[in-house]
């Protein structure tokens, strides 16, 4: 009988942590939007990405300063 009480006793403590671990992570996940937004800030105005894609960047800008030159 008491170690009934003690298994009942040790179970929903048990479960009382997990349920709060689950609380506490489902809390700290960070929101999409908010995610999305930090996002944002790595692509230019074109949509490429800067890091990923500055080989593409610098070609543009360079062909963009050649036509400005060109029509000077």
């Amino acid at each position: 009988m008491f170690a009934a009480i003690l298994i009942i006793i040790a179970a929903s403590v048990s479960l009382s942590v997990v349920i709060l671990l689950i609380l506490y992570y489902i809390g700290k996940r960070p929101d999409a939007e908010r995610t999305q937004d930090d996002d944002s800030r790595y692509y230019d105005e074109n949509g490429n990405h800067l890091y990923y894609d500055r080989k593409l960047i610098a070609r543009l800008e360079k062909e963009k300063e050649r036509a400005a030159q060109q029509n000077k």
